[in-house]
């Protein structure tokens, strides 16, 4: 539009007027405030690379959903940064978990808040550090898929048991429905941890056998849990 000789306000009607797309790159990002007719902001998605840039695109409705688009690295990193628009929520509007982990952190009181992302969050006292209200780290606690810390000494909720990925200490983790999944494991403190903390009683092994009319029938029973 510029490069056609135009008046100015010929070039801004060309701008305004037709569909244009707006390169764009580290040193020259989305210009502020750029928006398509529905008024999102618009994130650069960086097609040629990080290194060459690419073109400005409009936000999506949920952060979340940037990971979907096909898009680089670069671009898909910039879209959430740029798309991560607060939405609200609260106790009857939760938070949209179609594109990823969220929690409500509700800065407003019980009337609600607005939702976080989970990103980065990794043990419980992630959730107690962020300065939230009570009602915000139960939610952050409650939502996000987080790891909780173990030791000999600081043994699992119930019906978890300690991995010792550590040796001494490690990370809680679901108990599983059969014994075989303790003796698995790889750490000889899980393993008890996990026969000890997940109530797994073993029944002793059994096989019996015997022909009927020149066919052979085998009977087994293998350790196991009760139902």
């Amino acid at each position: 539009c510029n490069d056609l000789g135009l008046p100015d306000r010929g070039a801004e009607s060309c701008i305004s007027s037709c569909d244009l797309r707006v390169l764009c790159s580290v040193s020259e990002p989305c210009p502020g405030g750029s928006s398509d007719a529905s008024g999102r902001p618009q994130f650069c998605n960086f097609d040629s690379g990080e290194e060459e840039g690419g073109f400005c695109e409009p936000c999506v409705d949920h952060p979340g959903a940037c990971s979907s688009l096909g898009l680089q690295d670069a671009g898909t990193q910039n879209c959430a940064d740029v798309c991560a628009i607060p939405k609200d929520c609260s106790d009857s509007d939760p938070c949209n978990t179609e594109y990823g982990e969220y929690f409500c952190n509700y800065d407003y009181g019980d009337e609600g808040g607005f939702c976080e992302y989970c990103g980065g969050l990794q043990f419980i006292d992630d959730c107690n550090d962020l300065g939230l209200p009570d009602r915000g780290a139960e939610s952050c606690i409650s939502s996000c898929d987080l790891r909780v810390l173990c030791s000999v000494s600081e043994p699992c909720p119930e019906g978890t048991y300690c991995d010792h990925a550590f040796g001494d200490t490690g990370y809680c983790e679901g108990c599983g429905d059969h014994v075989h999944e303790c003796s698995n494991l790889d750490q000889p403190l899980a393993v008890d941890d996990c026969a000890r903390s997940c109530n797994l009683d073993c029944f002793d092994t059994f096989s019996s056998e015997f022909t009927v009319s020149g066919t052979y029938f085998l009977s087994e029973g293998f350790d196991g849990s009760p139902p």
